[in-house]
């Protein structure tokens, strides 16, 4: 039996919660060995009875029938007791090694003996005798089995940690191979929720800790802290919440800590700059709040240092630049303020530094690009940062990536010729260029990047025509923007070789001149805006083959001719938007028949003809649909009923004539409608009413009879009725003339009775009988009158 090894029923709850220095009562050797057979089970029971702070010492001596070993131990706890040393780490045979005043102590000096688990650590406390940490493997195998108990595990990866196999043999366990005991902990990515629980303490052997990509929760334990061998820690992508524990700075030996995507919160401790053997410290995509301590700049070891996504606010400390090993910086998306410290600039071994979506300032020192040769990536983006790009940011060869997008960088665009493995470029939205003739010709050096995946300078002061160089960029290229600037001229039908483009954006510019057919090489393209330009000449009917299209954007040019049919062999189209041209002729049935839109089809501000196909009924899906500002005529098909999501219609401008069809009471999603200035006419339907209107316009049409009342009809400002000389009745805020009696009265039923109830003079009187004549109708007839919905009588005369 092994010495005062507690059952998991035998320890009250309380006792299980509370510091590791008094859990430890549950652990001891696990040899089986004859010189560890310490007491009886008298013995023990007596010593469990101490350690739960229920008994004394002098219990003991009422054991009856004692061997030699359990007298032998009697002799020693009783010295122990006798002595006035607090704490202290003795052998298996009890002879004291070390005395101390405190644990913490005792434990430190214990390591240092590098007594490979072969002692015992016991406090005593005027009568009681308490075990703080046991010899052997049985430790960790408690403290492992304390950790499963407090964690659900739904894939059981934890089913091997029982009684039947040795510790060392449970799954994610890695043990030494002399001591055998506990060195490495793995159960990244094991679906485990739960808490880590203080026990994580005595597992004083342990060197690692992945428990990554799983949902532990609550605290991470200062018990951490006592891991004194402890060198790598990987608490990332969990829900760990409250502060870092400030005693991890005990772990000396600690080379690697990631906690980032948890739930932490406060300030950094600066307690943590103490770790000068630290080489990875990851804190990113918490709460974290406060200054970055100076302290940190005594991290001479750092290599990375990652705090983006937390909270955290100041500026950045000039003490980093004292990090001269440091390779990845990352602080974006925080508070920070201020200039970024030139000592940063002077890190020649940087190769990544992100400072993204802050709130910096200051330019960029002009030497940039020579001391930080080895620079890879630099992010900048969305900071208030001025002055020119440095020129010598070209020497910078080993660049990959430069995002220093939003900011205020002015004045021309440097050389990045000799950036082979440049792959990302965006310097959109600043103040570069200077409308000039060649503000574009740093295009042309990018030709040398071979593996260049995105470019974005949209949004920037850039003047003179796209060059022709453009069709020598990378075939790796995706991403392509030089919306909203100054640039003329036309495209180039070079634009045709970049076959991996994706995205292109050239909207707001002053580009003129065809489309070129070329375009439709790009068959990879998934969403192209050449919005607010002045191309003209035909859409070219090659655009058909950009099968892959989602989003199409060409509003705002002067483009003629009809619309390609072709674009119905876009399947996958989303969104269209045609407007604002001199497009002509009907509008394409494939068009209307493209099921797969569903953001909006604009097709308004154009001079089409003909009707509207009845095959608009096949977009069920779309949410808005503008035909307005065209010379469309003919009934409006009563197939648009199908349409159950639009959300917004709008058909005005337009020669549409006849009646509203009835199936729109189906389009119960509707909330703008616009049909004003047609050619319609006959009553508005009452259904208009029913439905969830918040805009409609029916103005300027040959509408007649009774104004419904219901629903959108009675709020004037959401409803536009002028225009219609025939309409009468209504709520009183639309000032339209009273309606004749007999004439509304055929206008609610439509002409199925032909005379009136009697007229009665007194108002009271005449609602009633009105009231009560619709009621015996709806009796005599109800398959007829179903659907009749009782109005409000006219008003008496």
């Amino acid at each position: 039996m092994s010495w005062c090894r507690l059952e998991k029923d035998q320890i009250a709850p309380s006792q299980v919660e509370g510091d590791v220095a008094n859990e430890n009562v549950r652990v001891g050797g696990g040899q089986q060995k004859e010189e560890n057979k310490i007491v009886g089970e008298a013995g023990n029971v007596a010593i469990n009875k101490i350690l739960r702070g229920q008994g004394n010492w002098q219990d003991t001596q009422q054991g009856k029938g004692k061997t030699a070993d359990q007298k032998k131990r009697d002799r020693w706890i009783e010295k122990w007791l006798l002595t006035s040393f607090l704490v202290a780490v003795v052998d298996l045979d009890l002879k004291i090694l070390i005395r101390s005043n405190s644990v913490e102590e005792a434990i430190e000096a214990k390591n240092g003996m590098d007594l490979d688990g072969r002692n015992i650590i016991v406090e005593t406390t005027g009568s009681v005798l308490a075990l703080i940490e046991a010899s052997g493997d049985e430790t960790d195998r408690l403290a492992l089995l304390e950790f499963k108990a407090r964690i659900v595990d739904p894939g059981g990866v934890l089913s091997s940690w029982n009684d039947t196999s040795h510790v060392c043999g449970w799954y994610g366990v890695t043990c030494g191979r002399r001591h055998r005991r506990v060195t490495v902990l793995d159960l990244n990515s094991s679906k485990l929720i739960g808490i880590v629980p203080p026990h994580i303490g005595n597992l004083s052997f342990l060197r690692k800790v992945y428990l990554k990509n799983n949902s532990f929760h609550s605290e991470i334990p200062p018990q951490f802290g006592r891991l004194f061998r402890l060198q790598k820690v990987s608490l990332n992508n969990n829900s760990f919440s409250g502060q870092i524990p400030s005693n991890l700075s005990h772990c000396f030996n600690l080379l690697f800590l990631n906690l980032g995507y948890n739930m932490l919160e406060g300030n950094l401790p600066a307690e943590l700059g103490s770790l000068s053997k630290l080489q990875i410290l990851v804190l990113e995509v918490n709460s974290l709040t406060g200054n970055i301590p100076l302290t940190f700049g005594n991290l001479s070891s750092l290599q990375i240092f990652g705090t983006a996504r937390n909270n955290l606010v100041g500026t950045i400390p000039e003490t980093l630049g004292r990090l001269r090993n440091l390779t990845t910086l990352s602080l974006s998306l925080n508070k920070f303020v201020g200039t970024i410290p030139i000592s940063i600039f002077n890190i020649s071994t940087l190769k990544t530094f992100w400072a993204g979506m802050n709130q910096l300032e200051g330019s960029l020192p002009s030497g940039l690009g020579f001391t930080l040769p080895n620079l890879e990536v630099i992010g900048l983006s969305d900071n208030h940062l001025g002055g020119p790009i440095p020129e010598s940011i070209s020497n910078a060869s080993n660049l990959a990536k430069i995002q220093i997008g939003t900011n205020n960088f002015i004045g021309k665009v440097p050389s990045f010729s000799k950036m082979r493995g440049l792959s990302w470029l965006e310097i959109g939205v600043n103040n570069l260029g200077s409308w000039q003739l060649a503000d574009l010709d740093f295009l042309c050096s990018l030709t040398n990047s071979t593996v260049l995946y995105t470019l974005g300078a949209g949004d920037n002061a850039f003047g003179g025509p796209i060059p022709d160089c453009i069709g020598n960029l990378s075939i790796t290229l995706w991403r392509f923007v030089l919306c909203a600037n100054h640039i003329y001229g036309t495209l180039p039908s070079g634009i045709g070789n970049l076959i991996n483009l994706e995205i292109l954006a050239m909207w707001s510019n002053n580009i003129s001149g065809n489309i070129p057919s070329e375009i439709g090489n790009l068959t990879k393209m998934k969403r192209m805006d050449l919005s607010q330009n002045n191309f003209s000449g035909q859409i070219p009917e090659l655009i058909g083959n950009l099968r892959m299209l989602t989003e199409l954007v060409l509003y705002g040019n002067s483009l003629r001719g009809s619309i390609p049919s072709s674009l119905g062999n876009c399947q996958n189209l989303l969104l269209l938007d045609l407007s604002t041209n001199d497009l002509s002729g009907n509008i394409p049935l494939k068009i209307v028949g493209l099921s797969s839109l569903s953001i909006y089809l604009n097709l308004s501000r154009n001079g089409l003809t003909g009707s509207l196909p009845r095959e608009v009924g096949n977009l069920k899906n779309l949410g808005e649909l503008r035909l307005d500002g065209n010379k469309l005529s003919q009934h409006i098909p009563s197939s648009i009923g199908s349409c159950l999501s639009m959300e917004r219609l709008y058909l005005h401008d337009n020669f549409f004539e006849g009646p509203l069809p009835s199936t729109m009471g189906s389009m119960r999603g509707l909330q703008v409608l616009n049909v004003s200035n047609n050619r319609l006419s006959g009553h508005i339907p009452e259904f208009l009413g029913y439905l969830n209107l918040k805009n409609l316009s029916l103005s300027y049409n040959d509408f007649e009879g009774a104004l419904p009342t219901r629903g959108v009809f009675r709020n004037i400002i959401s409803t536009s009725v002028v225009g219609n000389e025939k309409l009468c009745g209504g709520m009183p805020d639309f000032q339209l003339p009273k309606c004749d009696y007999k004439e509304s009265k055929r206008t609610r039923i439509s002409g199925t009775v032909d005379s009136p109830p009697p007229i009665c003079l007194a108002r009271a009187v005449l609602d009633q009988c009105i009231e009560g004549f619709l009621i015996r109708l709806s009796r005599s007839w109800p398959s007829r009158f179903s659907t009749l919905h009782v109005m409000e009588p006219p008003k008496a005369s």
